[in-house]
């Protein structure tokens, strides 16, 4: 009898597993992310103009300089032009490897990241220099040029190398805590806070920290959360970008949103709503240029979107 019985239970078993395959979880198991990819209209004041369309797959990197020079990178292929110019003066250059990140630097260069070095192109148009080979695990993902210093996040390495504009190494950051950086994926971000001083996004810990040359932490900001202040997902921010207020733009994926804050990290408005992205977008890297527009490397879309605070446009 006891067999009989263990049977039954095995084939009721069976029959229960065939139906919850055939009908699904059910909505008690079903995580519905709807009501959060909605955000209020007060958030948004942000009006986005005609893009810069590339057509290149693989985009990964935009760069704007004061006046108004940009850089798009897509692969191994540069792209370079002016706002005020036709498309038909852009030129592209081949670079010698994937291109991971861009900057332009104070006095005009451009300084395009590979997987273990930087590319610099000189303003005056002479041959491009290559700086230094990192450590054969290096991976960069972003890259930041002030007077005198190059900075790099490598997530290979787990940490931010320090270089003059010689390529002579002068520091390494590698974060506050015995964990130093917390980076599950491959989203680790700088954006210039001075001439000494760097963002750094810390994805992990879902926040954004202001670190400087000789390797101290002044503050960070930034909490998890899903409500629209908030960083959710495992490694958010993934992009940001410092405004010429000093206010920065974070990027966001899983739910897709570009949004601006104060540098003490209150949120002050919101640029795009995740209705304006692709669902599973991935790598909206961030650049401002000097007016205060916005620029988003939209890969879904093969596209450079531009975005404008409306006139008088703040939040109540």
């Amino acid at each position: 009898m006891t067999g009989v019985r263990t049977r039954a239970v095995a084939v009721g078993v069976v029959l229960a597993a065939g139906a919850l395959a055939r009908e699904g979880p059910g909505p008690a198991f079903t995580l519905n992310l709807d009501p959060l990819r909605r955000v209020p209209e007060h958030w948004l004041v942000w009006t986005e103009l005609a893009p810069l369309r590339t057509n290149l797959a693989g985009l990964s990197a935009i760069a704007v300089a004061s006046e108004g020079r940009f850089a798009i990178v897509a692969g191994r292929m540069l792209r370079r032009g002016h706002l005020r110019e036709p498309p038909a003066r852009d030129w592209a250059d081949e670079l010698p490897g994937p291109g991971r990140a861009a900057a332009f630097a104070p006095d005009g260069a451009l300084l395009v990241a590979l997987d273990r070095t930087w590319v610099e192109y000189p303003p005056d148009g002479v041959e491009p220099v290559e700086g230094p080979t990192l450590s054969s695990s290096s991976r960069l993902t972003s890259i930041v040029a002030t007077t005198g210093h190059v900075w790099l996040a490598d997530f290979g390495e787990r940490l931010v190398w320090v270089f003059d504009r010689r390529g002579t190494l002068r520091a390494q950051i590698r974060g506050a805590d015995s964990h130093g950086f917390v980076l599950p994926s491959a989203h680790f971000d700088l954006a210039p806070a001075g001439p000494d001083q760097v963002w750094i996004v810390n994805p992990g810990e879902l926040r954004v920290e202001l670190w400087t040359l000789e390797g101290r932490r002044l503050r960070h900001w930034g909490r998890p959360g899903v409500a629209i202040e908030g960083f959710c997902g495992c490694c958010n921010p993934t992009d940001i970008a410092v405004l010429p207020d000093g206010s920065i733009a974070t990027a966001e994926k899983g739910i897709v949103r570009v949004k601006v804050h104060r540098p003490d990290g209150v949120l002050e408005s919101v640029v795009a709503a995740p209705a304006q992205f692709a669902e599973d977008t991935v790598g909206l890297d961030l650049a401002a240029d000097a007016a205060g527009r916005l620029y988003v490397a939209d890969p879904a879309r093969r596209a450079v979107r531009i975005f404008e605070r409306r006139a008088g446009g703040s939040r109540p």
